[in-house]
């Protein structure tokens, strides 16, 4: 697969900036069905099942809480039969390795399957955990 350098500035009302945003994406359009991934999908929550839990914790006392972990998808490992190769970003070349290319061991931002592995990363946990 190739990849991208991906920059954005960050402003703030008054129209300086915050700070800077780097990051190094797939070009996940390239990838191919049956050769590149099998599986992009991952399950949702419908409306109806998130009020039943808040109905459930407001009847029970329960403290409701919401996360958002804003680096998931770089928190899933590949599994080795999913595993990924990534050409080296330009001007980022080893020397004399240049046709070298990176196994990825974790999923990477604009992947079709990274989704799909955080699922599965998040199930084991929480499985782990003793939920059903």
């Amino acid at each position: 697969m190739k990849g991208k350098l991906v920059c954005k500035r960050k402003w703030d009302d008054t129209g300086t900036v915050v700070h800077y945003k780097v990051r190094y994406v797939t070009k996940g359009y390239t990838q191919q069905y049956g050769i590149n991934y099998n599986k992009t999908t991952a399950p949702t929550a419908r409306l109806e099942s998130f009020r039943a839990i808040a109905h459930l914790a407001v009847s029970l006392d329960w403290d409701l809480k919401q996360y958002d972990i804003k680096t998931v998808f770089l928190h899933s490992v590949l599994p080795p039969d999913e595993s990924m190769f990534m050409e080296q970003p330009p001007s980022f070349e080893c020397p004399s390795k240049e046709d070298w290319v990176w196994q990825l061991l974790k999923s990477i931002y604009s992947m079709k399957q990274a989704s799909h592995i955080w699922n599965k990363t998040l199930h084991a946990a929480v499985s782990e955990w003793g939920f059903q």
